[in-house]
């Protein structure tokens, strides 16, 4: 006969798990945002190879061309500019990959509930009701 103590303990048990689709929507959602975020810090390493390279052909040329000095110095600023901000953009997008990466983890770890888990926690439920419907013309004499 199961009690309450036995329903007590597998609703605890059962509580801090989540169903197996909410799970699978969960890590496919993880993943899409994971994928997104990765694609985008792949992006602004490329720019940021890009511009930083960009620079240094710029430098070596204003070497070469004394008489060009002064309009290549309006672009290196402009590079050094826009180098900067991708250093800061790539940082950002590394805390949310490392955030992320540890969303998947947890969510990865968290326990899933069964089969088995459901229709024994069902059999306790349905047990437990039909006691206290024994109890409901009970009166004390």
């Amino acid at each position: 006969m199961m009690d309450i103590a036995s329903y007590n303990s597998m609703q605890s048990a059962c509580s801090r798990m989540i169903a197996p689709e909410v799970q699978h929507q969960q890590l496919a959602d993880n993943k899409s945002r994971l994928d997104r975020a990765f694609n985008l810090q792949t992006a602004e390493k490329c720019q940021y190879e890009s511009l930083r390279d960009s620079l240094a052909s710029l430098e070596n040329r204003r070497e070469k061309l004394k008489r060009e000095q002064e309009r290549l110095e309006e672009r290196i600023d402009k590079l050094c500019i826009s180098i900067s901000g991708s250093g800061i953009k790539i940082d950002e997008h590394k805390i949310a990959v490392d955030r992320l990466l540890k969303q998947k983890v947890e969510i990865s770890k968290t326990p899933v509930v069964t089969s088995k888990d459901a229709k024994t926690m069902k059999k306790l439920k349905d047990s437990l009701e039909s006691q206290c419907n024994g109890f409901k013309d009970f009166t004390l004499g």
